[in-house]
């Protein structure tokens, strides 16, 4: 499901209550247990699941955090920090272009979202997108 807002931009809804900010012309592919978009050379996926402990307690974002982010060859690091979620990503080029690899978290939830690019002046929209992805 999907929900138009400004700017021509759609609000979708993922699996385990997450959601994401995307171009409404982006051609959209729901996976069951993953999403992606594509437009030309930007494509956008993504992955969500629940984290608990072995008492199936939700598990807290800053562990998730802790445990999710390891350092990187990246060329450049972001994280990102709100009242309820914690991220971080990766940029990385490669032949093909750039790759922003990154995920957002809550408690108990995890996002992981992977943003291919051919043009580093991309680099702000695909940032972005992986800022927006939410849990509602």
């Amino acid at each position: 499901m999907s929900l138009l807002i400004n700017n021509g931009k759609v609000k979708i809804y993922l699996t385990n209550n997450w959601s994401i900010i995307i171009e409404a012309d982006f051609e959209r592919i729901n996976n069951g247990d993953s999403w992606q978009a594509c437009k030309e050379e930007q494509i956008v996926y993504v992955s969500t699941m629940t984290i608990k402990d072995k008492n199936n307690n939700d598990v807290l974002a800053e562990t998730i955090r802790d445990t999710t982010a390891k350092p990187s060859n990246g060329q450049k690091q972001f994280s990102y920090e709100d009242k309820k979620r914690l991220g971080a990503a990766d940029l990385k080029q490669d032949k093909k272009g750039w790759q922003l690899n990154g995920f957002m978290c809550t408690n108990g939830s995890l996002a992981i979202c992977v943003i291919n690019f051919n043009d580093e002046s991309n680099l702000e929209w695909a940032l972005e997108v992986w800022k927006s992805l939410s849990q509602d």
